[in-house]
């Protein structure tokens, strides 16, 4: 019995300490309070490989992450006692380029935040997607989440949320629906190949309440209107169907939210908004539903782009379940021509700083994040100093811009920034 005893007491010991034992690289990334709208809390951070050492890149290399991404892991700490949950979408080493998410227990608009990425660690892997740390545990907050990665003629588009509302193409997806996004890849809906991705009948997309949708989307230079998000109930025709649907004018770039709560259109809020959308550019919008006041606002580029329009009456669905689809609207022949990209959905309602927040972060992750000097495990080093970290800023958005009047204000807006901090 001594010796049984002995294992089960050691085996936890094992599994306690396999983090961070035996990584061999760690690297501060500090998330930029003046990029940050207003303090939140269990946020979703966007890492590209513009917020990692290029050393955790390459084909060979003493320092480097395993291709895939098997290796990497966050802390809110610098000794990884407090690990925090990620999603790897892709990390391809040869090219240098990443696609990750991180669940930052909080992020403040008034002081820097740091947290550790640790990479450099032969044979691991990431956990199972519903471990404590495994990519679900990312998105806790959200009924729906599609990175638009998958190719949509041979394989499903996958919910990165546990609800696991994963998009099969319904219509006539081709291979070279998948094409280069705003983050990674996207979906490309041409409008003549009956083209949908619809999801099951599921209880967890039914929903009377708040509701943010957000997204990114680029429309063509011209062409007929196009649906590109659809949460309905069981059926178009039903007096029920509770039907979501967000569209767009091609011809003017505008959009339209439709709040149905009768029979199809009989009893329909219809909103065109001036979106002044970008033609054949990415534009990020956001969809906000306020149930308490019967409101809804809509978003471009992190900006309310409309004065709030109001309706009536609330969706009264009776059946237990809704679905989701893309690119069409279901039983109808309205199809869709234009690309998708990172769409989420969530039943609750993101205020305007949340908002900006997350434009922010995705429209341009270098100067939201900045990477300090990665070192070894136990080596002491990886944080940037507060002025290294304004000159690499100054850097990238130097990058990013076009013209002597933007640089100015970069620069003025640095010097101003280095004597508040």
């Amino acid at each position: 019995m001594k010796k049984l005893l002995f294992i089960f007491i050691l085996l936890p010991q094992l599994a306690w300490s396999a983090f961070p034992t035996g990584w061999g690289r760690t690297v501060a990334l500090v998330i930029e309070s003046d990029e940050v709208d207003a303090d939140q809390t269990n946020y979703v951070l966007y890492l590209s490989e513009v917020n990692f050492p290029s050393e955790a890149f390459g084909a060979s290399g003493a320092n480097q992450a395993l291709e895939g991404g098997g290796d990497v892991r966050f802390s809110t700490d610098a000794s990884g006692t407090t690990r925090i949950a990620c999603e790897i979408v892709t990390w391809d080493s040869v090219n240098s380029t990443c696609q990750v998410y991180v669940l930052v227990p909080s992020v403040s608009s008034s002081t820097d935040q740091t947290i550790y990425a640790w990479y450099n660690k032969a044979a691991e892997s990431q956990p199972a997607i519903d471990a404590a740390y495994g990519s679900e545990a990312v998105w806790v907050d959200y009924a729906a989440v599609y990175h638009h990665e998958e190719d949509p003629s041979a394989a499903d588009m996958n919910d990165e949320t546990a609800n696991d509302n994963d998009l099969v193409d319904a219509g006539g997806m081709q291979t070279g629906d998948l094409i280069t996004g705003k983050i990674g890849s996207a979906t490309n809906f041409n409008g003549d190949n009956n083209d949908i991705l619809s999801s099951s009948l599921d209880v967890s997309l039914k929903n009377l309440g708040d509701m943010t949708l957000s997204g990114w989307y680029q429309p063509p230079s011209v062409g007929a209107g196009a649906i590109f998000f659809n949460e309905h109930g069981v059926g178009e025709t039903e007096v029920d169907n509770g039907s979501i649907l967000f569209t767009s004018d091609v011809s003017a770039l505008d959009v339209k939210y439709i709040h149905e709560y009768g029979s199809e259109s009989t009893n329909e809020v219809n909103s065109w908004t001036g979106f002044n959308a970008t033609a054949s550019a990415w534009n990020y919008y956001n969809v906000v539903r306020d149930v308490s006041t019967n409101e809804v606002d809509v978003y471009l580029a992190g900006v309310v782009v409309t004065s709030t329009f109001s309706y009536t009456e609330d969706h009264t669905l009776s059946s237990t379940t809704s679905q989701i689809s893309m690119g069409k609207r279901v039983n109808n022949a309205n199809q869709s021509d234009l690309q998708n990209d990172e769409t989420r959905l969530r039943f609750d309602e993101f205020s305007a700083n949340d908002i900006a927040t997350e434009f922010n972060n995705q429209n341009a992750p270098a100067t939201f994040v900045i990477e300090g000097t990665p070192s070894d495990v136990g080596g002491g080093g990886g944080e940037p100093d507060s002025g290294g970290r304004r000159r690499n800023k100054v850097l990238r958005k130097l990058g990013e811009i076009q013209n002597e009047k933007d640089i100015l204000a970069v620069v003025i807006n640095s010097l101003y920034s280095s004597t508040n901090k």
